[in-house]
């Protein structure tokens, strides 16, 4: 359920509940258990402005998984069209971290189209990341970044 209020109700797969020092309990998706957590088609972002906001940490455990992929996503929200699922389309929210393999490793990267966002090829696979770079796959030099 949505918190403060039940607004919505949603969809746990894969997922478990642990203590937490903050929180007293939180969700713990694993990707290897295909872990995660659906809700039903909220209407944000219709009119006016909007924001997304969670919390989320790393499983150390999961650090030196020889299967993990490029990017880690921690939030996606959007549709598929004609069967067919595409980030970059319009109406879609997505955040995701590079992984430690990729040069911008280290940040928050963000896919965000409105419904005023026709898809038009490549020049619409745009994404923004937290340290205020546009479509910039260059190294970064953050702590814990290994070359």
């Amino acid at each position: 359920e949505s918190w403060p209020l039940d607004t919505y109700k949603g969809k746990a797969v894969g997922v478990e509940w642990v203590p937490d020092v903050l929180f007293e309990n939180t969700l713990k998706c694993s990707e290897q258990q295909g872990g995660y957590v659906q809700l039903p088609n909220i209407k944000y972002g219709e009119k006016g402005q909007f924001a997304v906001n969670f919390w989320m940490k790393k499983d150390v455990t999961d650090l030196n998984d020889p299967n993990e992929g490029l990017f880690e996503y921690i939030f996606s929200h959007g549709q598929a069209t004609d069967g067919n699922f595409n980030p970059f389309g319009p109406n879609q929210v997505h955040v995701y971290m590079p992984e430690v393999a990729h040069p911008a490793h280290g940040v928050a990267r963000v896919i965000l189209k409105d419904s005023l966002s026709p898809y038009k090829g490549l020049m619409s696979h745009t994404f923004f990341d937290s340290d205020g770079k546009f479509m910039d796959n260059n190294p970064r030099n953050t702590i814990g970044h290994v070359n």
